[in-house]
């Protein structure tokens, strides 16, 4: 589904360069090294990209980027569900650009600040429309 992961200052990511994804991945490494939480990501991406698709049928002001932060704020939890509290502890700011893999012109970027509370102000695209349906589903590692 990805085919490729950019990430910044989250959580215990200063910076992670994943490109070539195959149809399987194995994510292994010690505890607290960032598997959860990079897992989730993706599938906040993923399931945002599909829950904003479903609701813009109905309301065309839906935006992909309201739907992210919500997503990410719930599956995460941050304390006081501040965005800002995913930010890499020391930096100002979190950047994630991906590619989903079965689409052309698929690019996908968001970033916000430590101070980020509900809104996601930098972001690309705002229209999905060119994106196939996706099925997104989380399993806790617990």
């Amino acid at each position: 589904m990805f085919s490729n992961l950019s990430l910044e200052n989250m959580a215990a990511f200063q910076k992670l360069e994943w490109q070539s994804h195959e149809r399987l991945n194995l994510i292994i490494g010690e505890n607290d090294t960032g598997k959860t939480q990079l897992l989730k990501l993706l599938y906040c991406v993923a399931k945002s990209i599909e829950e904003s698709k479903k609701r813009q049928n109905s309301d065309p002001s839906v935006s992909w980027q309201n739907v992210l932060a919500e997503k990410l704020r719930w599956t995460f939890q941050p304390p006081a569900l501040k965005l800002g509290k995913l930010v890499r502890k020391g930096e100002s700011q979190l950047t994630v650009t991906t590619q989903l893999a079965a689409e052309e012109a698929s690019t996908l970027s968001f970033t916000f600040g430590d101070k980020t509370t509900r809104k996601i102000l930098k972001f690309t695209p705002s229209l999905l429309s060119n994106f196939s349906p996706l099925n997104a589903l989380f399993l806790p590692p617990k």
